[in-house]
């Protein structure tokens, strides 16, 4: 029988760290593509500004999504 030490304990914590970053990315991801489904189902409603600013908001929040994406595979 094989006796779990510190290091395995570790790996295991730092695998299950590993799963909530991925599913908290797929999160992000996820709210990302509905914003821009959103955007485009309903651009037809909003003025000029709104969608500047809306297009902004998605753009700044994709570049947030690659930096966490970047971060997480080092």
């Amino acid at each position: 029988m094989t006796q779990r030490d510190d290091s395995h304990d570790l790996r295991d914590s730092i695998n299950r760290d590993r799963i909530y970053q991925q599913k908290k990315l797929e999160g992000l991801d996820n709210a990302i593509n509905s914003l821009m489904k959103w955007k485009e189902e309903h651009r037809f409603c909003l003025m000029g500004d709104e969608l500047t600013h809306l297009n902004d908001i998605i753009d700044d929040l994709t570049d947030r999504f690659i930096d966490l994406k970047d971060d997480n595979k080092q």
